[in-house]
């Protein structure tokens, strides 16, 4: 399972979060404040962590 980097405005960033946490589609979401750009920035990366936090993470997201 991949890990996301988004940017967002500082005003969408805690209802982005909620979201994506109360639909299960992040097991966490840690929100940096920056200033937004024009363009905002998605990232995704292929991850190997170490076993117990994937079990973690598995267990707190929908497949």
């Amino acid at each position: 399972m991949p890990t996301a980097y988004i940017t967002c405005p500082r005003s969408d960033a805690d209802e982005l979060a909620t979201a994506l946490l109360a639909d299960r589609l992040a097991a966490c979401v840690n929100i940096v404040d920056r200033q937004p750009y024009d363009v905002p920035c998605i990232e995704r990366f292929e991850d190997d962590p170490i076993d117990p936090f994937r079990a973690w993470r598995d267990r707190s997201v929908e497949e």
